[in-house]
């Protein structure tokens, strides 16, 4: 009974391991500074298109902007799903 309580235990460390949890909390601060470098690009580079961006942004319809937002989410979905 003792070794299959071993057994477990080794599982339940390695899965739930706080080293990992260190490793996810890395990359997903990465993926965020990645994010904001990229995010930050366009306006730094092209200030002028970009405000223009953003007032024809304003105009729309908020359904337009939900489709938007939708659709960039799905590609990310399978850009993600692509790379695993």
């Amino acid at each position: 009974m003792q070794k299959n309580h071993d057994i477990v235990m080794v599982f339940l460390w390695a899965k739930f391991n706080p080293r990992d949890q260190k490793m996810t909390l890395q990359l997903l601060l990465t993926a965020l500074a990645l994010a904001l470098i990229i995010e930050g690009l366009i306006p730094a580079l092209f200030p002028n298109k970009w405000r223009a961006y953003v007032i024809k942004l304003a105009e729309e319809t908020p359904q337009s902007i939900r489709s938007i937002g939708i659709t960039i989410i799905v590609i990310g979905l399978i850009i993600l799903w692509l790379s695993q």
